[in-house]
């Protein structure tokens, strides 16, 4: 009895873990070094070093070829990563101009 009760507890709690080779992990990272190592018969792998902007050590993650424009060194992007490999990245873009937080009197009177 008590053994079909854990095994049950146990199949819902498993239920809920959360599966990891389907999880997605997003970061902002500034982009080190690019490599492409070949593979077999005209097949390259391409290796991109990131650098997290958060409390992370660098890393490689292979990327595809379509995501290689956005990544030239020295870029911020955004990444979302699975089992390192990068599933989507778009670049961050910094304002221009910093917002205007507190004005004068003089503009704000008509």
């Amino acid at each position: 009895m008590w053994d079909d009760l854990l095994t049950a507890v146990g199949e819902v709690l498993l239920g809920f873990w959360p599966d990891t080779s389907k999880a997605e992990d997003y970061f902002a990272a500034e982009v080190l070094e690019i490599r492409e190592k070949p593979r077999f018969s005209g097949r390259k792998r391409r290796t991109v070093r990131l650098r997290p902007l958060i409390r992370r050590p660098a890393g490689w993650y292979t990327c595809k070829s379509r995501h290689l424009p956005l990544f030239t060194p020295r870029r911020r992007v955004f990444v979302a990563v699975r089992k390192n490999q990068i599933i989507r990245v778009s670049e961050l873009r910094q304002t221009d101009q910093p917002a205007i937080v507190n004005k004068s009197e003089k503009e704000i009177k008509p």
